[in-house]
């Protein structure tokens, strides 16, 4: 599936499936003092938590960057507004042009379901400040860069102890072949908006820098960096709302 020769959509990552993920790795959390079992464990609640709420694909998740996200932590005690933002540093999907920095706000907690993606990403970058990590990638392993391949395992087997200790999977499920960290989580935001009801003028702004930062020569969709800045910047309220419905 990875390299395109299954069309076949990844299943998507349900609300259920999530919290119940997310009440698995707090048990862990609270479980161990381990600083090498913390820091696996939160950078399994930083990708799979955050990475539901902002809809990023896998390959964007590898290029969050360690040291503008840390910093917007700070924003997580903001008392209006308590809000991180995973900045994004790198070629992908949707930014082909220049790689540039972006960054895609979110609250700590939302409002429809109560996720709590601020609360695992703080945890992370704690950790990592803690070991003196000071620049890199938010999530690092042993390769560098790190590639997708070291987080799956993780990710399917957060899944198959939710299939197995729930409801929410089907038993005769074969959890590797129909889930994927590529998009499960993305396919999971998509559905899970709709079902709360969020208007789908938010959802289509929320994915509107996938749209503006259009690939290739010339055109309406291609911006220099000060307007494309600026129109980030204006969608940030939007983001936020967009998020805090979840």
């Amino acid at each position: 599936k990875r390299v395109g020769e299954i069309k076949r959509q990844d299943e998507p990552i349900t609300i259920d499936v999530l919290h119940a993920i997310d009440a698995l790795l707090e048990r862990e959390w609270r479980r161990s003092e381990d600083p090498v079992s913390r820091k696996k464990t939160a950078e399994m609640g930083a990708w799979i938590i955050g990475g539901f709420c902002t809809g990023l694909r896998g390959e964007e998740m590898l290029l969050i960057e360690y040291a503008g996200t840390a910093k917007s932590i700070e924003n997580l005690n903001d008392p209006k507004e308590p809000h991180f933002t995973f900045v994004i540093s790198g070629r992908t999907k949707g930014n082909q042009l220049s790689g540039a920095k972006f960054g895609v706000p979110c609250v700590g907690t939302t409002e429809g379901t109560h996720i709590r993606p601020g609360r695992w990403v703080q945890r992370l970058v704690e950790i990592k400040r803690a070991a003196g990590v000071r620049g890199g990638r938010l999530f690092a392993r042993k390769l560098a860069p790190a590639r997708i391949f070291e987080f799956e395992n993780d990710f399917f087997t957060l899944v198959e102890r939710v299939q197995a200790q729930t409801d929410f999977i089907d038993k005769d499920m074969d959890v590797r072949d129909a889930y994927g960290i590529m998009r499960s989580l993305r396919q999971g935001l998509t559905s899970h908006s709709k079902n709360m009801g969020i208007p789908v003028e938010d959802l289509k702004a929320f994915n509107r820098w996938r749209s503006e930062i259009k690939s290739g020569n010339g055109g309406a969709g291609r911006l220099d960096m000060p307007e494309l800045y600026a129109a980030l910047k204006s969608l940030i309220p939007v983001l936020l709302r967009f998020t805090r419905a979840l």
